[in-house]
C-alpha cells in the first residue's frame, strides 16, 4: 500500500531554512509534513535542507518500494494413482516486484499453512492402506511485500492396497464338498482406488491363464485352483487356492467298479 514519509534535518550554525525533496525525479516541493508515496513499483525520494545562510545539503536519496500485484502459484500434481510416495512441486511466479518469498500448502479443510521447503511437499505411502484414498490440498505463494497469491489445488491419489477376490464353485480344501461331474468355477475381484487390472488363476499347477468368465473343472480328483488378481497399479493380492473334487460315479465303497 501508500507509505508515510518524513524528513528532518537540524543546523548547529545559522539555523534551518527549508528542506526540499522530489519524488521519482519529479518538480522539488517543500516539505511541510508528512507526505504519501503511492503507486505500484520502486520510487525514488531526493531529499535535502538548506539553512538560512544557503548552505545546501548534499541531496540524499532512498526509496519506497510498492507491489501490490499477487503472486501465483500451481503445482505439477497430477490425476493418476500412485503406490508410492509422491513428491508435489509447486512454482509461484511474481511480476509485482517484490518477489516469491516462499509457498506454502495444507490439506484441504484445515487452517494452518504449512511451508513447501524448497517448494515442495511429499505426500506419504505407507504399506498396508495407511494412506490409500484422494488427498487435496490448498496451495499459495507469498511474495516479498506480504501479498498471497489466490489459492490453487491439487489432488494426489494414493493406493498400496491389493484388490479383494472371490470365488464360487470352489471348495475350501481337498476332501470337502465332492461332487460325480464337472464344476463351473467364476472368480470375482475388486479394487477400490486404481481399478482391477486383471484375474489370474491355474488349475492343477498349470499354466496361468486371464479370467474372462466362468470355466469348467472336470475329471476324476481332487483340483487345486490357484487365483489372484491385480490392479492397475500392479498391486497383487494373495494367492488364494480352492478345490474342485469330483469322485467317480461307479466306483464302490471297496474302490471296484461296477459293470
Amino acid at each position: 500500500s501508500a507509505q508515510e514519509v518524513a524528513l528532518a534535518a537540524s543546523d548547529a550554525g545559522a539555523g534551518l531554512a527549508a528542506i526540499s525533496y522530489t519524488v521519482d525525479g519529479g518538480p522539488v516541493e517543500t516539505y511541510s509534513g508528512p507526505f504519501s508515496v503511492g503507486g505500484e513499483g520502486s520510487h525514488l525520494v531526493t531529499y535535502w535542507a538548506t539553512d538560512a545562510a544557503g548552505n545546501a545539503e548534499t541531496p540524499r536519496q532512498g526509496y519506497v518500494n510498492i507491489d501490490t500485484t499477487p503472486p501465483s502459484v500451481a503445482s505439477d500434481a497430477d490425476t493418476a494413482w500412485h503406490k508410492s510416495a509422491v513428491t508435489v512441486h509447486l512454482n509461484g511466479t511474481d511480476a509485482g516486484g517484490s518477489g516469491l518469498a516462499a509457498t506454502q500448502y495444507r490439506p484441504a479443510g484445515t487452517s494452518d499453512w504449512q511451508p513447501a521447503a524448497g517448494h515442495a511437499f511429499s505426500v506419504p505411502a505407507p504399506a498396508g492402506g495407511g494412506n490409500d484414498g484422494a488427498h487435496s490440498y490448498e496451495l499459495r505463494a507469498l511474495d516479498g511485500a506480504g501479498n498471497a497469491s489466490p489459492l490453487a489445488t491439487c489432488t494426489v491419489k494414493i493406493d498400496t492396497t491389493a484388490p479383494q477376490t472371490t470365488a464360487t464353485g470352489l471348495a475350501a480344501d481337498a476332501i470337502s464338498a465332492w461332487h460325480t461331474s464337472a464344476q463351473e468355477v467364476a472368480l470375482a475381484a475388486s479394487d477400490a482406488a486404481a481399478g482391477l487390472a486383471a484375474i489370474s488363476y491355474s488349475v492343477d499347477g498349470g499354466p496361468v491363464e486371464t479370467y474372462s468368465g466362468p470355466f469348467s473343472v472336470a475329471g476324476t480328483g481332487q483340483h487345486p485352483v490357484e487365483y489372484w488378481a491385480t490392479d492397475a497399479l500392479g498391486n497383487v493380492s494373495a494367492h488364494t487356492t480352492g478345490w474342485v473334487n469330483i469322485s467317480n460315479p461307479y466306483a464302490q465303497a471297496g474302490g471296484e467298479g461296477v459293470t
